[in-house]
C-alpha cells in the first residue's frame, strides 16, 4: 500500500487506519503511507482520528467474534449431525444412543447460548451506533 508523491498530501483517516491495522509497527505503517513517523505521529495525536480508529477498531474485533463466532456453529452442527446419526441409528447399542442424545442436546444448547450471544452483540452494536 505505497502512497505516491502527489496522493501524501491527501492521505484519509481510513487510509491511515488502514496501513495501522495492517502493519504492526507505526513505523512500517508511516513507510507504507509514504510519510514520516513524525506526520504520523501528528495525526494519531488528532481527537478526531483517534475516534475513527477506535470505532474501525471496535468493528474489526465485531467481525473477528463474528467470524469466530459461525466457525464454532457451523463445528457444532457438524458435531450434532454425527451425533444424530448415532442416536436414531437402530443397529447402535441402546446405551449409545441415549449418549448421542444427550450430546445432540447438549450441542444444541451451546448452539443457542451462541445465536443469543450473536442476537445481544448486534442490539449493542446498534445502540453504540445511535448514540454516535
Amino acid at each position: 500500500m505505497r502512497i505516491k508523491t502527489k496522493e501524501r498530501r491527501a492521505l484519509t483517516d481510513e487510509m491511515i487506519i488502514v496501513a495501522l491495522q495492517e502493519h504492526p509497527r507505526k513505523g512500517q505503517a508511516a513507510r507504507a503511507l509514504g510519510i514520516s513517523l513524525k506526520t504520523l505521529a501528528r495525526r494519531m495525536d488528532d481527537e478526531g482520528f483517534r475516534q475513527k480508529r477506535e470505532e474501525a477498531n471496535q468493528q474489526l474485533l465485531r467481525e473477528a467474534i463474528r467470524d469466530v463466532a459461525a466457525q464454532i456453529a457451523r463445528k457444532l452442527a457438524r458435531v450434532v449431525d454425527g451425533q444424530l446419526k448415532i442416536a436414531t441409528d437402530p443397529k447402535v447399542a441402546a446405551g449409545t444412543r441415549a449418549t448421542a442424545q444427550k450430546h445432540v442436546l447438549e450441542e444444541a444448547l451451546e448452539i443457542r447460548e451462541h445465536m443469543e450471544f450473536d442476537a445481544r452483540l448486534s442490539r449493542i452494536e446498534k445502540q453504540t451506533t445511535e448514540r454516535l
